[in-house]
Parts: C-alpha cells; sequence; structure tokens
C-alpha cells in the first residue's frame, strides 16, 4: 500500500492575543471613576469644615467671597460677597429646589454613566444637558414666585456681573 497516510493533527495551541480594545476600556472606567470619587471626596472635605444653618432639614453655609453658590445632597454653600439680603434668600430658594428634587442623585447617575459610556459623546451631552434641565426646573420654580422680577434682575446680574443693564460693549462680556 503505496500511498497516503494521515498525519495525525495536534490540537494546535491558542494564541495568547491580548485584547487592547478591553484593556483600553477598563483603563477608561477606572480613570473616570478614580476622577468622580477624587471631585466627590475633595466637595465632600470642603462641606464638612464649613459651619451651617440648618433649616428645613437642610444645611446651609454662606461664604464671605464668591463662591458661586450650589447644593450636594442637602448641603447648600453660598458665596455673599456681591449680593444684597433678598438676592441672597432668592439663590437659597433657587438651591433649596435643587435639593428637594434630589437633583444630586440624578447628577451622580450621569457621572456614573459617564464612568461606564466615557468613550460615548452622547453620555457627556446627557450629563450636561441633565445639568441644564435642573438650572430650567429650579429657574422656573423660582421665577413662578412673588418675586419674579428680583429674581429676573439677580439672574441678569449672574450672567453679566453687572447690576443694571449697560447699552455700552464690555469686554469681559459672557455668553
Amino acid at each position: 500500500a503505496t500511498g497516503f497516510q494521515p498525519v495525525a493533527s495536534q490540537p494546535a495551541e491558542p494564541t495568547k492575543r491580548i485584547p487592547w480594545l478591553v484593556i483600553i476600556y477598563f483603563a477608561g472606567c477606572l480613570g473616570m471613576l478614580a476622577v468622580l470619587v477624587t471631585r466627590l471626596t475633595k466637595t465632600l472635605a470642603r462641606l464638612r469644615k464649613l459651619e451651617y444653618d440648618t433649616t428645613d432639614g437642610m444645611k446651609l453655609a454662606f461664604l464671605d467671597d464668591n463662591t458661586t453658590a450650589y447644593s450636594l445632597f442637602n448641603y447648600i454653600v453660598i458665596g455673599r460677597s456681591t449680593f444684597t439680603a433678598e438676592e441672597l434668600s432668592l439663590l437659597v430658594g433657587h438651591e433649596k429646589v435643587h435639593v428637594a428634587q434630589c437633583h444630586t442623585l440624578d447628577n451622580l447617575f450621569a457621572e456614573v454613566v459617564k464612568v461606564f459610556f466615557w468613550f460615548d459623546p452622547f453620555a457627556w451631552l446627557y450629563a450636561r444637558e441633565l445639568r441644564r434641565i435642573h438650572e430650567y426646573i429650579a429657574d422656573h420654580e423660582m421665577l413662578s414666585t412673588n418675586h419674579g422680577e428680583t429674581y429676573a434682575e439677580l439672574f441678569f446680574h449672574q450672567a453679566s456681573g453687572h447690576r443694571y443693564g449697560s447699552l455700552g460693549n464690555n469686554f469681559d462680556h459672557k455668553l
């Protein structure tokens, strides 16, 4: 029998490929998670150092500087250096809307979405638009109060840095 004899085949050794896309994905997730945890930790550490007045279950801190007003969970922080007492009251009301409607939880959810979908521009747009919607909600609540005109003036002051409208052009005009 001259012929052909089958050669015993040996199982091929599995090739060890490094799944680069998986590594890049998880590295991005870890990086975004590190940024989120760092930001949250620094903010909470700053909040712990402040002195608060408690009102309606919310902790309110006034700083003697121009810190932009913000809220996180039930904490409200406002820099009062450039505001009148009435404007401060309106700012507190605005931030109370954020606290009452749990906007911090919405924002944290959006940040977690960004951790897992850091590569997707729609995750970033989602987070930005969610914050914008929260501002519209709080502004709508404040404008529907009896202080709507004063709140609108405060809104102008915040946006322009000036108390009253000017016909002149400013070098530091903010959009």
